[in-house]
């Protein structure tokens, strides 16, 4: 196991040039720690959480240890995990690493901002309000900007404007969907609570 998938692609790279291998002769079994934890650490932020966050979030000590080794990014993994393991819940997170375990980690996922692509669901392009449930009024053209589709999403249930991001997200599992609200007015992002309605109104599917 090991905090994210980035350093399995590492030792895949140095099996190619010195073993002429595309496996990894020693790995059977695998589990990722990162995607563990972030489910049980009660956090705002979804984005992919770094080893340091983690242990500053469950109060773990780092004073000696030298961040950013090899050993030393290992033994803070460990502590990581010691605080919120539980076997049953960690089970899932074990996989048995075979052909589709490699086309997994293999799998480039890819941003999808064209309208024409046959892999975006145009009935999926629209808002719940945070506030109300109802579906917000999109008021201006879809329009691409770093990847993303963006309008200008109207309650007017709520009589309030926001402005609407939606990405199509090309992963091995398929396409997800990822949406956010900012209001116009405030320009900061929904809190928390609003953002978690919105995803349980808008679940990440393919």
């Amino acid at each position: 196991m090991s905090w994210s998938t980035s350093d399995l692609k590492a030792l895949e790279e140095n099996c190619r040039y010195y073993y002429q291998s595309e496996r990894i002769p020693f790995l059977h079994y695998y589990a990722d720690v990162q995607a563990y934890c972030q489910q049980e650490i009660d956090s705002a932020d979804k984005n992919q959480m770094a080893l340091q966050t983690a242990a500053e979030s469950l109060s773990v000590n780092m004073s000696d240890i030298l961040l950013h080794r090899a050993v030393g990014d290992s033994i803070l993994t460990a502590r990581v995990l010691k605080k919120v393991y539980d076997q049953q819940r960690f089970k899932p997170y074990i996989h048995l690493v075979d052909d589709e375990f490699y086309k997994k980690l293999n799998f480039r996922n890819t941003f999808i901002y064209h309208l024409e692509n046959p892999l975006i669901d145009r009935e999926k392009m629209y808002f719940l309000c945070p506030k109300c449930g109802a579906v917000c009024t999109c008021t201006e053209e879809w329009t691409v900007k770093g990847k993303a589709f963006r309008t200008i999403a109207v309650c007017e249930s709520c009589n309030v404007r926001y402005k609407g991001k939606i990405q199509f997200k090309l992963c091995y599992e398929g396409v997800k969907i990822l949406k956010r609200l900012v209001p116009l007015q405030s320009e900061e992002t929904l809190s928390e609570d609003a953002q978690e309605q919105i995803n349980r109104n808008e679940p990440e599917e393919s």
